[in-house]
């Protein structure tokens, strides 16, 4: 017996509802190794277009792993916080109070972990900010910027702080020039 695991369907840029030439692609529509369990794991956009497909739809079965369940999420975050239950607390609160968080961050472990991160380490005007963000490319703007100037308060002295926030800018530049197209195709 045979298990097959593809891992991040959601990266691989084939059609399954085409007839292709790719054996990966015929062993995912069932044509080919029939005898084998197929495993695939992918983000739900992509299990959406197969559920879409009536002829993909009955060879599949789908499990859905959604993340944190909320007392999962509090006990990560207490834990996270042992020694600074009110930081908990706070966090646990936003959470319940943001739509944008709780949808698009609590769901993801590392978010949490980097939401953890940016709440132990800002001051209370920051937090203030955070509470008022109402998209999800605002509040992960604002996980970017701390990672940088904390990454920034780690390694650098004084006078290269600025070149360096340059430098580390142009590489997320050039990391955004190539996922972009990636994104607007579908692909990661």
């Amino acid at each position: 017996k045979v298990l097959l695991i593809f891992d991040g369907l959601d990266e691989f840029p084939h059609d399954l509802s085409k007839q292709e030439p790719s054996e990966i692609v015929q062993i995912l529509r069932g044509d080919l190794y029939k005898s084998c369990r197929v495993l695939v794991t992918t983000r739900p956009w992509r299990a959406d277009q197969i559920r879409g497909n009536a002829s993909l739809k009955v060879i599949f079965t789908f499990i859905a792993i959604e993340g944190f369940s909320e007392s999962n999420l509090s006990a990560y975050i207490n834990k996270f916080f042992a020694t600074e239950p009110e930081k908990a607390d706070e966090l646990v609160k936003l959470i319940k109070c943001s739509e944008v968080i709780r949808e698009n961050i609590s769901r993801i472990p590392i978010y949490v972990a980097m939401l953890c991160i940016l709440w132990r380490e800002c001051e209370k005007e920051k937090r203030s900010i955070i509470y008022r963000l109402k998209t999800f490319s605002q509040l992960f703007g604002q996980i970017v910027t701390f990672l940088k100037d904390h990454y920034l308060s780690k390694y650098s002295t004084p006078n290269e702080t600025s070149t360096l926030y340059e430098d580390i800018n142009e590489h997320l530049s050039k990391i955004g020039r190539i996922a972009l197209p990636g994104l607007f195709e579908k692909r990661l």
